[in-house]
């Protein structure tokens, strides 16, 4: 991904793109190029009308980074308190693979693990994003390799000797080549076996397709709440990435798609955008994008689908919203 918006020179952020009203809980953003800097990257993000934003610290495909310029991380992170962008997110390379059984490849990535904790550290990030890895043919120790890995990581680095104390978001997987996380159950034992407060969960709503979970209308995204009300906790779930997904349900391929052009299409993220217990999750695109109108696209999209959804009371009050603090009238949630 590159970015195509320079900064402004005055130094102040460039007003906001919208194409509609927002309910006033409703964060949706993108994922940005960091080319040119995390300043740079917050004036883009802004510059598309984002509320919320996801980065890679470095390449996503390697192993190797260059070090962060503090100065720069320093100055995105007071422009992102200038501009209202939050959460700010990081999503985790994608060699890292926590249930590896090839032991170079296990050490290697619980080491890269710690480091993109130390990046996200210098950042100011909220949350880091992480696809907890694969598992080979016949291999049934995958959960046990992620949980101890993710409890070396995180009591090797607690908390307390942070400024931020990024939180890891499990990422749910369409379970393409033994990923594991496709089950909701899945990553529900790994965060009750590792006990760690800063974990929680990024639900994909391609990869919650992909794998078997119908969000295509309000029934069938009701029945996934519930599911991973049960085996997370909906609290758990801190960020959304909002993609479509070229497959249909229960494909287990990960192929995402332009908002309202795949499988899930616009009845499905209507539906999610409409349930009161998902409505304050920030969303993040992570859509195909050859230039920025892909994103102002999707963006569009998605702040049309939250403005119509604010009128929509398919979803009756329910025990579960009752739980979770809901009241028929708001149809406001305290997650997160």
């Amino acid at each position: 991904m590159t970015s195509r918006s320079k900064p402004a020179r005055s130094g102040a952020a460039p007003p906001a793109t919208r194409s509609a009203i927002l309910p006033e809980s409703i964060r949706v953003g993108a994922h940005v190029s960091i080319a040119g800097g995390l300043a740079k990257a917050v004036y883009h993000a802004r510059a598309l009308g984002c509320h919320t934003m996801q980065v890679f610290s470095k390449s996503p495909r390697g192993w190797a980074a260059r070090p962060l310029d503090q100065k720069d991380a320093d100055r995105a992170l007071r422009l992102r308190h200038e501009v209202g962008i939050s959460p700010f997110i990081v999503h985790a390379p994608y060699l890292i693979n926590l249930a590896s059984a090839h032991p170079a490849l296990y050490e290697k990535s619980i080491v890269a693990l710690a480091d993109e904790l130390d990046r996200c550290d210098a950042m100011g990030a909220d949350f880091l994003v992480l696809h907890v890895g694969s598992v080979q043919a016949e291999q049934t120790d995958g959960i046990d390799r992620v949980v101890e890995a993710l409890k070396r990581v995180l009591e090797h680095q607690p908390s307390r000797s942070l400024r931020f104390s990024t939180m890891v978001l499990l990422e749910n997987t369409a379970g393409e080549r033994g990923e594991v996380g496709a089950r909701f159950e899945e990553l529900g034992e790994i965060m009750h076996r590792v006990g760690s407060d800063r974990m929680g969960v990024c639900l994909d709503t391609c990869h919650t397709l992909a794998a078997g979970y119908d969000v295509t209308t309000p029934v069938g995204v009701e029945t996934v709440v519930r599911a991973i009300d049960r085996a997370v906790g909906l609290s758990s779930v801190k960020v959304i990435h909002a993609n479509d997904s070229k497959k249909g349900l229960g494909c287990r391929v990960d192929r995402h798609q332009h908002i309202g052009l795949g499988e899930i299409g616009l009845n499905g993220f209507r539906a999610l955008l409409t349930h009161p217990l998902l409505r304050r999750i920030p969303m993040v695109l992570e859509t195909p994008k050859t230039s920025d109108a892909d994103d102002l696209r999707n963006l569009r999209t998605l702040r049309r689908l939250a403005a119509s959804a604010s009128h929509v009371t398919d979803f009756p009050l329910t025990r579960l919203q009752e739980k979770h603090g809901q009241r028929r009238e708001s149809q406001r949630d305290r997650i997160g």
